[in-house]
């Protein structure tokens, strides 16, 4: 009994993926061409309603990019050090009285 349960189950996986593929192989070209027809349409749907990226023009990619501004330190203010940052991986270098 246990043995006819456990081949029933394997039945139970195997018989929908085979009805799939034996419906594959039978669908006709118009039928297919309506589900692709259908797909198309969904993806279509699906991108519109997905959230655009901004257009970014050159002028704002300028803006984004360009690194920030610090004071020129002469060398009156002393010797060069290294700050180390994010966990020492990354320095800024400034000038300290010594």
């Amino acid at each position: 009994m246990r043995i006819f349960r456990q081949f029933l189950r394997s039945m139970f996986l195997v018989l929908p993926a085979l009805a799939a593929a034996l419906s594959s192989l039978l669908k006709s070209r118009a039928s297919l061409q309506l589900e692709d027809l259908a797909l198309r349409h969904q993806i279509g749907g699906l991108q519109r309603s997905a959230e655009k990226r901004p257009r970014l023009t050159a002028a704002d990619r300028m803006a984004k990019e360009s690194p920030e501004p610090r004071p020129v330190q002469p060398p009156e203010m002393g010797r060069i050090i290294a700050i180390p940052q994010v966990g020492s991986l990354h320095h800024r270098y400034e000038r300290r009285a010594a």
